[in-house]
């Protein structure tokens, strides 16, 4: 066998380049119209006059990232499996580089800036109703330009190399320019790659959600905390050492309700809807003789030592579940 008969051997696909080929071409037959469908459905809500919540703008941005990868890989990429040397030209060879590390980089940033726009919301609600949409653009602008930025040195580090010729034309390959820069440049732009596209946005995300977690687990402490002391004033009577208690911790009480004024305790407004003349923030009011005016006269007599006896129980019991709460 001579040398042109081993390059025409080595430019026939292998079984496993076949093998590519097929599933990336499935994939793009199956998954394209699928995203198509779906990046189509979301942008017909909005040029029909509907309202575009920001979950939906950042995941178009994620449907853009897959219907660019599905045309790389499984239409650009398998016609170069199929002819196995690169026939496009130096110009095609980089962008076809450029291309290839933008959706992965734009996806791991739009996943990143979901974890940061859903930080905003849970942190800092009442601001993020009113500025979530210039964020969400903001967000989006900022992905993109990451991506775009990232992406760039791919146009210079790879171009067509000459890997072997025949007698008719000279074969070249898209690779890295390894007669233009050293063996270290190449290393450090390949550790470049790897962390903006995973090491970095999963950075973000871990961060953002550890952020998340914290504060949802305070603003359960303080929730627990307003039901323990809506129970201290439904079960403390006049005089009581509960009675006294409750009061020094209304400044604390003041102040969550300050922080969350929208919310509204369970126990509040079910003592709301039987005792409308009880005011739950109102000290200076007699509580025992509001319950009794609106308890039925069976349940307002007093009752017996041991049923006395049960009640400060129960009453100790939940001033030291508040005590907790507060150590918490």
């Amino acid at each position: 066998m001579n040398e042109t008969d081993k390059v025409r051997l080595a430019l026939e696909p292998t079984t496993s380049e076949m093998i590519e080929m097929f599933y990336q071409l499935s994939f793009f037959l199956i998954g394209t119209p699928i995203n198509l469908f779906a990046l189509f459905k979301s942008s017909r809500a909005v040029r029909e006059g509907g309202v575009e919540s920001r979950l939906v703008k950042l995941s178009r941005q994620l449907l853009i990232a897959h219907i660019m990868v599905l045309f790389i890989y499984g239409v650009w990429r398998s016609y170069w499996f199929y002819n196995i040397a690169w026939v496009q030209g130096d110009l095609l060879c980089k962008l076809f580089s450029f291309f290839c590390a933008l959706p992965f980089h734009l996806w791991s940033n739009m996943v990143a800036a979901i974890a940061v726009d859903m930080l905003f919301c849970i942190t800092s609600p009442l601001s993020s109703y009113r500025t979530g949409g210039n964020r969400v653009t903001w967000l989006i602008a900022i992905a993109w330009a990451c991506a775009i930025i990232c992406a760039l040195p791919m146009l210079f580090i790879r171009g067509t190399v000459a890997i072997s010729s025949n007698d008719d034309e000279q074969l070249e390959q898209c690779y890295s320019l390894i007669e233009v820069y050293s063996k270290d440049v190449l290393i450090a732009f390949n550790i470049f790659h790897v962390l903006t596209t995973f090491y970095v946005p999963l950075l973000i995300v871990i961060i953002c959600y550890t952020i998340i977690g914290l504060s949802i687990r305070r603003q359960m402490a303080e929730r627990k905390l307003l039901q323990v002391l809506a129970l201290l004033l439904v079960v403390c009577e006049k005089n009581e050492t509960c009675q006294e208690v409750t009061n020094r911790l209304n400044w604390l009480q003041a102040i969550i309700i300050a922080r969350k004024p929208f919310h509204r305790p369970q126990n509040h407004a079910a003592r709301g809807a039987s005792h409308g003349t009880c005011d739950f923030f109102d000290r200076s009011q007699n509580i025992a003789a509001c319950r009794s005016k609106h308890i039925p006269k069976s349940q307002a007599e007093p009752p017996d030592a041991q049923a006395h006896e049960k009640q400060r129980s129960l009453m100790w019991s939940l001033l030291e579940t508040a005590l907790v709460i507060l150590k918490v």
